[in-house]
């Protein structure tokens, strides 16, 4: 169950993670509802340095991903 103020309503949040530059979606966690938005940042962005910090092969071969 979600609440806002004195409105609560069943249901689930898509918390999303996007790179600025380019609007590509890098991430996506389903919460139920009542959960907050900043209870997902920090564990979203670890996920996403734990990507990004991998050396890919094409990158390692042409310098570019």
């Amino acid at each position: 169950m979600g609440k806002k103020t004195s409105k609560i309503w069943p249901g689930y949040k898509a918390h999303i993670v996007m790179e600025e530059e380019t609007g590509i979606i890098t991430g996506v966690e389903t919460t139920p509802a009542n959960a907050t938005d900043g209870s997902q940042l920090q564990p979203m962005l670890k996920a996403q340095e734990k990507v990004y910090s991998r050396e890919l092969p094409c990158a390692k071969s042409t310098g570019r991903l």
